[in-house]
């Protein structure tokens, strides 16, 4: 019995420290793999913006849009944004976050896109971010075709069922006879989607409401929305017509690409040959072919600048309206050079803009008062400003961010005037 006794009792203290010892393994192994796991994950973003503090007053809130943003009714002396423990910010890159306030139209500017889609100027409509700032940048617009001669859920079938997906919204239209979408079927079906409305807002600028549009949106292009406040100028490139109109949109930031020109001039290349594009500091110019044969259409103009390496870092070109095949190579550039001119948001210069206690705070500091205005934090994710980390990914996994205030200081003393004063006998 006694080795029966010392053989279990053998088996019961060793048993269990087998178990020990392979639960430790495991528990090693699988927290192996989930460290390596959480750091490829919160590396894979860049930095991210975790809190919004004012020197006075509550937190300012991450989430607000047109309405609800956090008011402020004592004007900061200093304003500390706070980022993830993921990783340092690079100091190099602190030009990546502009503040900006709406100015005399009362009206934070929103990226937007201006397009006839595919009718040759008979209808243009503008679709604009419904949050302001460059948080709108990269909405995307993706139309396709079918034909239908009902409606889904209750709507009439000559409107088109609207879908959304992350940042991109996808349009549906039908180009069935007798039901086909028109621009008054778009822009009701936009704005009484709420999903849809709460992303992007639509109005037409020019033409009917009641142009067809299901036969010639660009179907399965991605139309992106973008240049918030960017520096701008349009042209119809001396065509003869207003239904042309190409617009140049800054790649700088805020009013840092006022002034940026485009100077266009013709040249016969004596045969076929793409448009030659060169870039002098904010200057891109562009050489057009005028041969008589071969002169540059408006598609190989707007492709040579926003594939050139050198001019896409400066300008963007797109068409807003007429044929993307008008040739403009053999037309006076007489309306040369373009100037691009600054938005209406007033960019306000801090005083300074540097590390708080570590390099994942950053501290913004005012030299003088704000007024009462609506104001927005502007943190970028692309583009050669974009704010990143110390090893070199940009914020928010690319996705440039807006952070919105409003300041309401209420009435303010200006200045006293006093009554006449009246000298008696006695002085």
């Amino acid at each position: 019995m006694t080795t029966v006794g010392t053989g279990s009792g053998s088996f019961s203290s060793n048993h269990p420290r087998k178990d020990r010892s392979k639960k430790r393994k495991q528990l090693l192994v699988r927290r192996s793999l989930l460290e390596s796991l959480e750091s490829r994950q919160l590396m894979a973003v860049g930095p991210q913006l975790i809190g919004v503090q004012p020197n006075e007053g509550e937190l300012i809130s991450l989430t607000a849009g047109n309405t609800g943003a956090t008011v402020l009714s004592s004007s900061p002396r200093e304003i500390v944004l706070r980022f993830d423990d993921s990783s340092g910010i690079d100091p190099s890159t602190l030009s990546g976050i502009q503040v900006k306030r709406a100015g005399t139209d009362g009206i934070l500017s929103s990226a937007y896109l201006s397009t006839d889609l595919g009718t040759n100027g008979r209808v243009v409509l503008d679709f604009s971010a419904s949050l302001p700032g460059q948080q709108g940048n990269g909405l995307e617009l993706v139309f396709t075709q079918t034909q239908r001669s009902s409606g889904i859920a209750g709507k009439p079938a000559s409107w088109p069922v609207l879908s959304v997906s992350g940042n991109r919204i996808n349009i549906q239209v039908n180009t069935l006879t007798g039901f086909k979408t028109t621009a008054s079927d778009l822009i009701r079906a936009m704005t009484e989607d709420a999903t849809v409305a709460s992303k992007v807002l639509v109005k037409r600028l020019r033409g009917s409401e009641l142009e067809i549009i299901s036969d010639f949106v660009p179907a399965g292009q991605v139309l992106t929305l973008d240049g918030a406040d960017s520096a701008r100028v349009s042209s119809n490139l001396n065509s003869g017509t207003n239904t042309l109109q190409v617009e140049f949109l800054s790649v700088l930031p805020s009013s840092s690409g006022g002034g940026t020109q485009v100077q266009v001039v013709s040249r016969d290349f004596g045969g076929e040959a793409a448009p030659v594009v060169t870039v002098t500091g904010n200057v891109v110019r562009v050489e057009v072919n005028s041969n008589s044969r071969f002169a540059t259409t408006v598609s190989e103009f707007i492709n040579a600048i926003n594939t050139s390496t050198d001019a896409s870092q400066v300008v963007r070109a797109r068409l807003v309206s007429g044929s993307p095949s008008t040739r403009i190579g053999a037309n006076s550039t007489t309306y040369s050079p373009l100037t691009l001119v600054g938005g209406d948001d007033v960019a306000i210069r801090p005083s300074f803009i540097g590390f708080g206690e570590t390099d994942r705070e950053i501290v913004i500091r005012f030299a003088e008062s704000l007024p009462d205005d609506f104001y927005l934090i502007d943190i970028l994710g692309s583009g050669p400003f974009a704010l990143r980390s110390t090893n070199g990914l940009p914020f928010n996994g690319g996705v440039s961010r807006s952070v919105r205030f409003d300041l309401d200081l209420g009435p303010t003393v200006q200045s006293v005037v006093p009554q006449p004063v009246v000298r008696n006998s006695n002085g």
